[in-house]
């Protein structure tokens, strides 16, 4: 999800969680740490292009790692309270204990992982024991009615002194997501109809809502080597449309690794950042696109990919968004 979401999350665990005398460092410790595990973005290298994509949402990200991530946040927020406080000492701002802004930190960075497997980019959750990247595609990556009762909450709560103004909150954003989830789960069954009355067999079916579009998905699949995209509007009132957004040719990737030795761990590691759906959108230069998503109205136009240099046997993501 977007900084701002993660953020609210964070606090609203840690501020729920708080006596009320410790709501104010709460609210601040647990907001950080709900966006610190996206700090994996500063993780760059020149000789590797490609190593901040495939470690966004990785090991920062994942359940073990999150006392770890709890307590970097703890030291760097303690650190600088401390040079506030020898800064400033006439304010007389009190400093909270460490362990408490551990703690507040930790609850923050646990919602991290959990709120970002909610959506369709996909998360390694459960590193190191697995690189399995888990997406339930019930919620869209930003989502105003996810994140505007969190922020009046932790808001509303601290100023009355009253932790049951977020409860609510958080109430109806929980049931707002279960609902997505129930309606994801509706969309899918769908979609399988539709695939199975036109006796069509398909692999690794995904249907991803869509950015700003409520109640629109975004059908991908594999079958007889094409990728396979639809475009799904849904209904209130049970309504539903499927249409057929186009296709493109699969990306042979194992047959492009045994070609080009130099770039196979590349290739196939995008393959597992693409959840497989991978195929050639350009040709000179060769741009090789991840499919999951798209624009609804150009469903075969990826918003990104992966542009491979042949002559120095290089490879690099690039933005196809127009």
């Amino acid at each position: 999800m977007d900084p701002l979401s993660q953020a609210a999350f964070g606090a609203a665990a840690a501020q729920i969680s708080a006596p009320r005398k410790h709501a104010a460092a709460a609210i601040v410790a647990g907001g950080l740490g709900g966006m610190a595990a996206d700090l994996d973005i500063f993780i760059q290298s020149s000789a590797n292009p490609t190593l901040g994509l495939f470690l966004h949402r990785h090991f920062t990200h994942s359940l073990p790692f999150v006392p770890v991530g709890g307590l970097l946040m703890a030291l760097a927020l303690w650190g600088v309270l401390k040079f506030l406080h020898a800064k400033f000492p006439e304010r007389g701002a009190r400093k909270p204990q460490f362990k408490k802004l551990w703690l507040f930190c930790t609850i923050g960075y646990a919602t991290h992982g959990l709120v970002d497997t909610l959506t369709s980019y996909g998360t390694v959750l459960l590193w190191p024991f697995t690189e399995t990247r888990f997406a339930l595609d019930w919620v869209a990556i930003i989502d105003p009615i996810v994140t505007v009762p969190l922020l009046v909450g932790i808001w509303l709560s601290y100023w009355q002194k009253s932790s049951r103004i977020l409860a609510y909150c958080c109430g109806f954003v929980f049931i707002y997501i279960a609902f997505l989830g129930a309606w994801h789960a509706r969309t899918t069954a769908l979609m399988q109809a539709h695939l199975a009355k036109t006796k069509i067999t398909a692999e690794n079916l995904r249907v991803l809502p869509v950015l700003f579009k409520p109640f629109k998905y975004r059908g991908v699949y594999l079958t007889q080597g094409r990728i396979e995209v639809a475009n799904i509007s849904t209904h209130l009132n049970g309504a539903y449309t499927i249409a057929h957004g186009g296709s493109v040719l699969l990306f042979d990737v194992e047959a492009y690794a045994k070609q080009n030795p130099q770039l196979a761990e590349t290739i196939k590691r995008y393959a597992w950042f693409a959840d497989g759906f991978i195929g050639q959108y350009a040709t000179l230069p060769l741009v090789l696109g991840d499919f999951r998503y798209g624009r609804f109205e150009t469903p075969v136009d990826p918003l990104w990919g992966l542009k491979i240099d042949t002559h120095t046997q290089t490879a690099a993501p690039i933005s196809l968004r127009r």
